[in-house]
């Protein structure tokens, strides 16, 4: 465990003589070495620098994910409970649907109207998320995913004439989206 999570040269130096960094990545592997059947983590990374944080995050990775252990999982947020269920409960109620990303060549009002227009005719209730600089994020409801290909079909069609030189669709998960609706 301690090789997980980068402490093997401290392994005979005392809790309190560690940094703080250091003393929350000690305290993530503890609740787990113990056996529990039930680990609460409250923001485990915090006040780690950036290194310490993906380091913990890929340490917390492998384990299990808590929707293959858990049959409830509840969310917490600044102490409260926001909500508790099923994961398949969850994901209904809180995952949003897809994010649809694209870069474009060059940036221009027409193109982004253009490409807005398209979007959101044919795959209803998307929004324009952000537009930034040469990216323009969409969020896609999971309700009319069958209309997808025919969007993607009309992008690839004014790819050229809109500039467009990259899209991607990726699903959208809880975590993702907890700090939107909960």
């Amino acid at each position: 465990m301690l090789e997980m999570i980068n402490l093997t040269d401290k392994r005979n130096s005392l809790a309190k003589t560690l940094s703080g960094g250091m003393k929350r990545k000690l305290s993530v592997a503890i609740a787990f070495i113990g056996g529990s059947k039930v680990v609460i983590l409250d923001e485990p990374s915090s006040g780690m620098d950036p290194q310490s944080r993906h380091l913990t995050w890929n340490c917390l990775g492998n384990f299990k994910k808590a929707d293959f252990l858990g049959d409830r999982i509840a969310i917490m947020s600044q102490g409260d409970l926001k909500c508790c269920g099923s994961p398949l409960f969850l994901t209904t109620q809180y995952a949003s649907g897809y994010d649809l990303i694209l870069t474009l060549e060059r940036n221009s009002p027409e193109n982004i109207s253009e490409i807005r227009k398209i979007v959101q005719t044919i795959v209803r209730e998307s929004k324009l998320k952000s537009s930034i600089n040469l990216e323009l994020s969409f969020r896609l409801s999971a309700k009319y995913i069958q209309d997808f290909p025919k969007l993607l079909d009309k992008l690839d069609d004014i790819k050229e004439k809109c500039f467009i030189s990259n899209l991607s669709i990726s699903a959208n998960t809880i975590e993702h989206d907890r700090k939107n609706k909960l």
